[in-house]
């Protein structure tokens, strides 16, 4: 009992800490923090669609959730989603989403589950482009058939692992996946270096990998990077009528296994540049769309930025004897 009893108050704690990082806070006293009775409301239906089957991106969200008291979180039966490189089914899911998307006030939604059927599968399918884009596009098309649905979106720049060792990737890279990266790595190196004996290098390690491992390795970067390159552009104002009418209330894309060049680190920075265009040029408000390293931890991000949102303007945490004022996220 005291074990389950701290890991409730551990669980309570990240969530908290989640949330109070994710706005500016300032100390109010007692007086001012309204009843818990004002502040939960009634319970309001949350979808998960996780990033795969992990406790570390599945569980660990749903236990966090039920800290929530105002939410009731739902999500597909693990028979449904990824299982390692066995993918989602795929129907299951649009099942499932038709269901109850019409009952919920939001949806955080890993877009490599939705689309490819997982995080592994976004590595290894053989999905064609026009497959992956108009799944993204039926997802877009969720909030015009559900007004009321706020859709969260967590995406992943696809990684680059440094090591030999096909159990989280292609086969290729059981034999040649140092190789890739060495590749990847003195190419990114030489074009943002301008130096010839990088891209000297990097043609030297290409010669090592068959070539149609290596088409595969590049076509499967430029598929995901398409994707994710479309759904930025989603958020551009001058396809949309109001900021309230764009397709996802917030999307965050993380970066896998990160190094200091790489393919993966220029295919950021390409998008990266599209947002700024958007907050400069397409009035898209800042904060909307993030782009940072990470992976595993996206969906407990999301939820904290839900619990920001779902709450008033103004919210208040208590922690203790501290009390915190939030003020709403940008």
């Amino acid at each position: 009992m005291r074990t389950t009893s701290l890991l409730q108050r551990l669980s309570q704690l990240v969530l908290l800490t989640l949330v109070v990082i994710s706005a500016p806070s300032v100390v109010r006293s007692a007086a001012d923090v309204p009843s818990t009775d004002d502040v939960q409301g009634e319970k309001q239906t949350v979808l998960y669609l996780p990033l795969d089957e992990r406790y570390t991106t599945r569980d660990a969200f749903l236990n966090l959730g039920k800290v929530v008291s105002s939410f009731d979180i739902l999500t597909p039966p693990p028979s449904d989603i990824s299982l390692h490189k066995a993918p989602a089914n795929l129907a299951a899911i649009d099942s499932w989403v038709d269901t109850h998307a019409k009952s919920a006030s939001a949806f955080v939604v890993s877009l490599e589950m939705y689309v490819y059927g997982g995080l592994i599968q976004s590595r290894i399918s053989n999905s064609s482009q026009a497959e992956v884009d108009a799944r993204l596009e039926k997802l877009a098309k969720l909030t015009v058939q559900h007004p009321q649905l706020k859709i969260y979106v967590s995406a992943v720049v696809m990684r680059i692992p440094s090591y030999n060792g096909d159990f989280e990737e292609p086969w290729y890279w059981a034999d040649y996946g140092a190789d890739l990266f060495q590749y990847s790595f003195h190419e990114s190196r030489s074009i943002v270096l301008h130096n010839a004996t990088d891209h000297k290098v990097a043609e030297e390690y290409a010669a090592l990998v068959p070539s149609s491992a290596l088409q595969k390795f590049v076509w499967r970067r430029q598929r995901n990077q398409n994707v994710l390159l479309k759904l930025v552009q989603m958020f551009n104002q001058s396809t949309i009528t109001a900021p309230e009418h764009y397709p996802f209330a917030n999307v965050y894309i993380t970066l896998d296994d990160n190094a200091q060049y790489g393919f993966n680190i220029d295919e950021s920075q390409v998008l990266r540049s599209k947002v700024t265009a958007l907050i400069d040029h397409a009035g898209l408000p800042n904060g909307t769309i993030r782009i940072y390293p990470g992976a595993d931890e996206v969906g407990l991000t999301l939820l904290a930025k839900l619990v920001s949102d779902q709450q008033s303007e103004t919210r208040f945490v208590v922690l203790g004897s501290v009390h915190f004022r939030m003020s709403h996220l940008s």
